[in-house]
């Protein structure tokens, strides 16, 4: 008899081991057996373990226990897939109606002996919405309409928030028996290779006949919202409450509210032909930049997403940057094919905004460019200054006796001169960086974003009062032309008041071919308007 560890105790009298039951070891819940065989390594256990877990989930899926999913799709066809918004909401009369429709198929057959609870009711509607409402954005994605919603049923991923793990497993198993979604269940299963586990959320999104009832309720890009609870957002909180934020960061709910209500009634779109433009998406994240990250796989070609939210890390004073607008996975090559209400755009963005914060912190005004290291060539090298100084700015060293000292990144030695190591290179440019040096190695990259996203705040406050909408992309803004001068004030008038020095701002022009329109190819120039220091 081969018994499980689990099931092992020992006598009373002599302390000897004894089995709890006399089931053997294939008698056992299919997911023990698997946890146990996989760390014995018993072959009989394995082999045997593996051929009754997939008899036993082919029998559950043929009595109709687990509702009909594909399995024909290929890794590459589940990869190509966002992860799930739960702030999306429908905004319009249809979306809701389609929501009514599938909690009323949700509910036929239910027996209950007593009502609901009204908060019950309310994360039920929330769970199908949200579920409705991201299968709606992938089919009305630009670029690729067919991608995968990565839907995760873990249910420590619902222990804070307005949604219900009960809910959205019944709406999943609802669309996808009503032939409404399909896709591939997720899993997890433990690495053979060593104690941890390896698995895949559930991938699912619209079929032909979903989109059909999307198309029949009217459902369109500006058929998506964020209600304003959703406007906040505190990851992987540590020392801080999430459901209460401080009194500064309630009252910037408030101002993206409105922002949100300015994006929805104006019309935003891409010069030239979306379908030839996006097809060369691209994004410019930062590695260390997890949000950035996020930011990029769930709205590339989702032109849909022009609701803004915050988003802090670890506590209130973290992060707190502005997302969610689909202009911000686009490409600086590409901005300026941006149109509001067909109208052309320009972006005007502060010149090296973090390193010009720390220099006014310590009283001196930057008159120089930080990204630029002495005896190196400027236009080649700048780039890699700028990766090295966000790298040394956010990376958080143990002893601040030690020497602030980094390694090469992925292709930093490529950019160096023929003989020029990189330790050589990161000390000139800490050597011209002297008067901010102590805030180096301290990890003060999320403080810092704290304060360019008080300073977006207040632009965009501004440029509410003056009804000119606006669009972020954390240290740089898009409005149509004709606003130039006045968001330029708002920029130079904002930074003043919140560091006590005028800032540098760069202009993004964007040059067409003969004939008017914005081609595909489009090039950016940057025109710097330097201002002196305050006296």
């Amino acid at each position: 008899m081969i018994a499980g560890p689990w099931r092992v105790q020992k006598n009373e009298t002599d302390g000897t081991p004894k089995c709890a039951s006399p089931l053997r070891w294939y008698q056992y819940p299919l997911a023990y057996q698997i946890r146990w065989a996989m760390r014995s390594r018993h072959p009989a256990a394995v082999g045997a373990a593996a051929v009754r877990g997939h008899l036993e989930g082919k029998a559950k899926l043929l009595s109709g226990t687990l509702p009909p999913i594909a399995s024909t799709f290929s890794n590459d066809e589940l990869n190509n897939s966002f992860p799930l918004d739960r702030g999306r909401r429908f905004r319009c009369e249809g979306g809701q109606r389609l929501v009514d429709e599938v909690l009323a198929d949700i509910r036929v057959g239910e027996v209950r002996d007593r009502r609901r609870r009204a908060s019950v009711e309310a994360q039920e509607r929330a769970s199908v919405e949200t579920l409705l409402a991201n299968l709606s954005a992938a089919a009305l994605n630009v670029i690729d309409p067919w991608r995968f919603a990565a839907v995760g049923f873990n249910r420590n991923d619902y222990t804070r928030g307005d949604l219900s793990l009960p809910a959205m497993q019944r709406a999943r198993d609802q669309l996808l028996s009503a032939g409404l979604a399909e896709g591939q269940r997720g899993f997890q299963r433990p690495d053979q290779f060593g104690d941890g586990r390896f698995g895949r959320t559930t991938r699912l999104r619209a079929t032909d006949r979903l989109r059909q009832r999307f198309s029949e309720y009217g459902l369109g890009r500006g058929s998506l919202t964020r209600p304003p609870s959703q406007l906040i957002r505190l990851r992987k909180p540590q020392d801080a409450d999430p459901m209460q934020p401080p009194e500064e960061v309630e009252a910037s709910r408030a101002i993206l509210a409105m922002v949100n209500e300015r994006l929805a009634s104006v019309n935003l779109g891409l010069a030239g032909g979306e379908q030839r433009l996006l097809a060369s998406w691209e994004a410019t994240t930062r590695e260390d930049d997890q949000e950035e990250k996020d930011q990029r796989l769930r709205y590339s070609g989702d032109l849909s997403a022009a609701s803004l939210y915050r988003s802090f890390s670890g506590n209130w004073s973290s992060g707190g940057r502005i997302y969610g607008g689909w202009w911000m996975s686009v490409s600086r090559r590409l901005r300026p094919a941006i149109t509001i209400d067909g109208a052309r755009v320009v972006e005007l963005d502060y010149s090296a905004l973090h390193p010009r914060i720390l220099f006014n912190r310590t009283g001196l005004p930057l008159d120089f460019d930080p990204y630029v290291v002495p005896g190196y060539p400027e236009d080649e090298m700048r780039a890699l200054g700028k990766r090295t100084f966000a790298r040394l700015l956010n990376r958080r060293q143990t002893r601040s006796s030690r020497r602030l000292k980094i390694k090469a990144g992925k292709g930093d030695l490529a950019s160096l001169p023929p003989g020029v190591s990189f330790a050589a290179y990161s000390e000139v440019l800490c050597r011209n960086l002297e008067p901010i040096l102590p805030f180096m190695g301290r990890g003060i990259g999320v403080e810092l974003q704290y304060q360019d996203s008080l300073l977006a705040l207040s632009i965009l406050e501004r440029m509410e009062e003056a009804g000119v909408p606006v669009l972020p992309v954390h240290d740089s803004f898009i409005v149509p032309e004709q606003h130039e001068n006045l968001l330029r004030d708002a920029m130079v008038s904002c930074y003043k008041g919140l560091f006590g020095f005028l800032p540098s701002i760069s202009r993004k022009i964007a040059h067409s071919r003969p004939g008017g329109g914005t081609p595909s190819g489009t090039i950016t120039k940057t025109v710097k308007r330097k201002r002196a220091p305050d006296d």
